[in-house]
């Protein structure tokens, strides 16, 4: 143990004996660390964004159910699924596409989505509230207006207690709801309005049941995939290939895995530009071997071991790494934050980057070990000196 400590020692003696140059190594793992900081912290942020909004609207065990005929859905098909025992809710999807919608200062073009009473994906409010249930019975003309449309209807900003006209029928805006609500979930543009599906069909008969949104009891999706077809092709196997189902939690998997292979990429540039700055500690320790050559040789001659030798300069190349690596951490975890929050900004929702503590600590030994990796060559060049020829150096 006393060993390992007079090496530390002797390692940050010379460190500290040049500090403009150990800086100057230290630059290269530094930006490497941070840059691979960076990366997989945002990575990690859209990750668990994506997760969380799955979770919050029960994406993860939702099915939707398309029609593959012209006729559409059938009145009694929703009927027919509520009484089956392994569904939660059937809720109907409802859409009108690329409508003109005018307020008294503005227009512009909006997909239309019709909401049922009893669906659960509920959108994320900004401002405002949410449709209420009793509106939703007494078919109230309320509505919910996509952000992003906000300011081409309402360019003062103020939307709440204000009309919208869709197909010349009045509808009171009482919320402004966030991107990635159930708008995005029904493949509609985020930038539409929701209208409460009951006053909506009878106001509007172009709005048409399109899909069927089934809520499926926790892990037995595939179970219920099969029971919805039987239940729709009533013993007719021909019947089946009337529909078409669509696991949601698959696309929700699909988005995290390229969230994934994103991150990933990012970070093996990053790792290249961190062995990069491991080159660059290899250097400084070099330096540090010849300009100590007598040094090494008078220790050698007073009884050192090779062994001692070898331990202070890899320490050094450990040192230097991992030191630049704390850094480099702290850099980048302050440029996510930054970076996150301006994304946030943009996409008018909050966004927090997030690394795991067992990944920063990976990433922190790791460099600390390649550090000593990159050190093994001076480490091996000065112990193969020996002391009358260290002695005998300039």
């Amino acid at each position: 143990m006393k060993g390992v400590q007079d090496a530390v020692r002797a390692a940050l003696v010379d460190l500290r004996r040049d500090t403009p140059r150990s800086l100057l190594s230290l630059s290269g793992v530094v930006i490497g660390a941070a840059a691979l900081t960076l990366i997989l912290a945002i990575g990690g942020g859209f990750r668990r964004r994506i997760l969380a909004e799955a979770a919050r609207t029960g994406s993860l065990q939702e099915l939707r159910l398309f029609p593959e005929r012209p006729a559409g859905l059938q009145p009694g098909d929703a009927e027919r699924l509520k009484r089956l025992p392994i569904l939660e809710e059937v809720a109907p999807e409802a859409a009108l596409y690329g409508e003109l919608v005018r307020s008294r200062d503005g227009t512009a073009r909006a997909d239309i989505q019709g909401l049922s009473g009893d669906s659960a994906r509920l959108p994320r409010i900004l401002r405002g509230r949410a449709i209420l249930p009793q509106e939703f019975a007494q078919r109230r003309q309320v509505c919910l207006l996509g952000s992003s449309r906000l300011s081409a209807l309402f360019p003062d900003g103020q939307a709440l207690g204000r009309t919208l006209w869709v197909q010349q029928v009045p509808w009171t805006v009482v919320g402004v709801y966030a991107p990635g609500g159930p708008a995005s979930s029904s493949r509609l543009e985020e930038s539409g309005v929701l209208l409460p599906l009951p006053a909506a069909a009878r106001l509007h008969p172009g709005l048409r049941t399109q899909s069927l949104l089934l809520r499926v009891l926790p892990g037995r999706v595939e179970e219920a995939s099969e029971r919805v077809l039987e239940a729709l092709s009533r013993g007719d196997p021909s019947r089946r290939a009337m529909y078409r189902l669509e696991d949601w939690g698959f696309f929700v998997q699909e988005r995290v895995r390229r969230t994934n292979l994103l991150t990933w990429t990012g970070s093996l540039i990053a790792l290249l530009i961190l062995l990069v700055g491991e080159i660059g500690v290899m250097n400084i320790v070099l330096a540090s071997v010849a300009e100590r050559t007598r040094e090494i040789g008078l220790r050698r001659a007073l009884g050192a071991r090779k062994l001692d030798i070898l331990r202070q300069f890899l320490w050094e190349g450990g040192l230097l790494s991992g030191t630049g690596c704390a850094l480099g951490l702290i850099l980048g975890r302050a440029l996510a934050e930054s970076a996150c929050s301006l994304l946030g900004l943009l996409a008018g929702e909050e966004l927090r980057p997030f690394l795991h503590p067992g990944l920063a600590a990976l990433a922190l030994g790791g460099a600390t070990l390649l550090g000593a990796v990159f050190g093994l060559y001076p480490a091996s060049l000065a112990v193969r000196l020996s002391p009358a020829e260290a002695l005998r150096a300039d």
